[in-house]
């Protein structure tokens, strides 16, 4: 790896000058067979801090200044052993030496030409939807059509309340037998793509009275679902065979009294599920015209944040707000609750699930990634975490897996996607995708392509640097073993069984001593598994 190969070192210091002393720091850095020698100040290490705080997950701590500068031996030697120690956990930390600023700094560019630079791990833009007018808080990709349905949202308070007075119907305005003219407080979209680019042309939208805040679409009945921040849930058919130009409503749901913060379409049940801040998880048969709603379950005490419909095996996974997560089982109905899972602090904000492996990814505003192993039902298990941002200042918004390259992939409150090797726990990278909070991501991994959506009103598409040994199976063995890991959660418990989804009846798990397969078929997962919570 190219950080053992450099070293850098806070070798010497001296003070010159006698009516206003300064102090230097000498920096040695070798790479190979270069060797060359920098001049510091304390106020250069200082200013690439703070430059290093915006981009990395983690610091190691800077000395401290003081409020009246010394130069005395003393000082200026335990000053020079701390930012030498504070240079050399630098270059260990994969996500700064992969920074613009620390090659800078250390002027590898110029010395050390041969060191991988900055540029070459950086993913590349080719293509976005630069402005939707309102934030993008959700949005599916259909890769095969070329098509983009996104979810619009106003989040400016004062905008959305002059848009609220604005739309409010008037007593002699209600006769009015004329369709009424809004404000779009929210609404969604579709985009198709340019051929052969990543630019695309709007081909439509639809304007809501309130904020859409998450969207589904199931291409085997043509339908698309959008929630709406006060409950409503807008189903649309949008037909394949017009080339998705135009779009019909079918139906307005009205049983949640909270903002909807997840939807999936089931077809082969006829089912659309869905789940709010209500704390509810709804249920309607779809095949009814209206649709009849199947169950209502109150899931939680706490709002619900997130929903994914596992098909493959017919489970539900909902995040909570209290960071619990909620399994239930949707081949009984009405869905029967399998597994409280609790790790998470803060609420649950995404999930993502691979199909392969069977391993759950959720991300939580607690600034932490955790890996869940499902395996069959009633036999879930907590495997342990993958990533995790430092003082708890980054709110994960969205999460997503890189198979080929086992990378994990995270998007946060502050615009930035942070690329993971999952098999260390290190940040590899950090990119500023965008200027607002990171809403959505779709990874397309035969492509090594990421989708970004974000509520600065914009969709970008990034081209990832090809992985070094791609021709490496896409199924080779993905082990975690102990002691390569990131961070381990002692406080991470599951509790089983079909009683109350809130159920305290947790276990501990015994985290020691034991590697995870995540290409291991099934039934041996299962069954290593079952020794963690003996």
């Amino acid at each position: 790896m190219a950080s053992r190969s450099l070293v850098a070192l806070v070798s010497s210091a001296y003070t010159r000058g006698s009516q206003k002393p300064l102090t230097f720091y000498v920096l040695t850095i070798k790479h190979g067979t270069e060797e060359w020698t920098l001049e510091k100040r304390f106020s250069d290490f200082d200013v690439l801090h703070a430059q290093l705080k915006k981009r990395c997950v983690s610091l190691p701590a800077l000395p401290g200044k003081t409020v009246f500068r010394s130069t005395s031996p003393e000082f200026v030697e335990s000053r020079r052993r701390g930012l030498d120690a504070y240079l050399q956990s630098l270059i260990q930390q994969r996500d700064a030496l992969a920074s613009q600023e620390l090659a800078d700094f250390l002027e590898l560019g110029k010395h050390a030409p041969s060191l991988p630079s900055a540029s070459s791990k950086a993913p590349v833009q080719v293509g976005d939807i630069p402005d939707t007018g309102l934030a993008v808080t959700d949005f599916t990709y259909l890769p095969h059509h070329g098509i983009i349905f996104v979810a619009l949202a106003d989040m400016s308070p004062t905008s959305r309340m002059d848009s609220y007075l604005t739309n409010i119907q008037m007593p002699w305005e209600k006769n009015n037998t004329a369709t009424p003219s809004i404000v779009a407080i929210g609404g969604f979209a579709c985009y198709a793509q340019t051929r052969n680019t990543w630019q695309f042309d709007k081909l439509w939208t639809q304007k809501l009275p309130q904020q859409a805040f998450t969207l589904s679409w199931d291409e085997t009945t043509q339908l698309l679902a959008v929630g709406q921040d006060k409950g409503k849930v807008n189903v649309h058919r949008v037909p394949v065979a017009r080339n998705f130009l135009g779009h019909e409503e079918l139906w307005e749901l009205d049983g949640h009294t909270a903002r909807v913060m997840g939807l999936a379409i089931d077809p082969y049940q006829n089912r659309l599920f869905s789940i709010s801040r209500d704390k509810h998880f709804r249920a309607y048969d779809i095949s009814a015209d209206p649709p009849v709603c199947l169950i209502d379950i109150h899931v939680s005490a706490h709002p619900l944040y997130s929903l994914l419909l596992d098909s493959q095996n017919q489970r539900a996974v909902i995040g909570a707000e209290n960071g619990f997560l909620y399994i239930y089982d949707l081949v009984s109905f009405p869905p029967r609750h399998l597994l409280t899972l609790n790790g998470h602090t803060g609420p649950i904000r995404s999930l993502y699930l691979d199909p392969k492996t069977n391993y759950l990814f959720s991300g939580s505003f607690d600034s932490t990634v955790r890996v869940w192993t499902l395996g069959k039902q009633g036999k879930e298990r907590l495997a342990r975490d993958v990533a995790k941002y430092a003082h708890g200042k980054r709110k994960i918004r969205a999460v997503c897996y890189c198979p080929s390259s086992r990378e994990l992939l995270s998007g946060t409150e502050n615009g930035q996607v942070t690329i993971w090797d999952s098999r260390s726990g290190q940040a590899e990278y950090v990119l500023q995708a965008h200027a607002g909070p990171v809403t959505k991501m779709v990874w397309m991994d035969g492509d090594r392509r990421l989708i970004t959506a974000s509520k600065d009103k914009c969709l970008k598409i990034w081209d990832f640097p090809r992985v070094d040994g791609s021709t490496r199976s896409s199924s080779a063995d993905f082990v975690i073993e102990e002691g390569n890991f990131g961070s381990f959660a002692n406080d991470v418990s599951a509790s089983n069984g079909d009683t109350s989804p809130a159920s305290t009846a947790l276990q501990r798990s015994n985290t020691e001593n034991r590697q995870v397969n995540f290409n291991a078929p099934l039934e041996e997962k299962s069954t290593d598994l079952a020794g963690w919570w003996s």
